[in-house]
């Protein structure tokens, strides 16, 4: 009864000084780090002058083209229309308080 007792006491403490010891030989196995200054190289790049110039670039696509903001003119009076402004055209562009 007496062993029983006592492995129970001495094997917990055995456990501990041999994971202690374990700890030890890790720390003291460990390669040594030398410390070196890290070496200064140029990056490899090209550096060119950027000069402002006009350039015409072709885009080729295909789509369908819809406008951004579609209206309906209404005339505020009834009567015949007799004469139209020339630029009042599909496409046309037209300014504020234009007849």
């Amino acid at each position: 009864m007496m062993t029983k007792n006592r492995l129970k006491i001495i094997l917990p403490i055995l456990l501990l000084l041999m994971g202690i010891g374990a700890a030890w030989a890790i720390m003291a196995m460990r390669p040594r780090i030398v410390m070196q200054a890290p070496k200064t190289e140029a990056p490899l790049v090209s550096v060119i002058r950027v000069e402002p110039q006009t350039i015409r670039l072709n885009v080729h696509s295909q789509g369908i083209v819809t406008p951004r903001n579609e209206i309906d003119l209404i005339p505020e009076v009834a009567g015949k229309v007799i004469q139209l402004h020339p630029d009042f055209v599909a496409g046309g562009f037209f300014n504020r308080n234009d007849l």
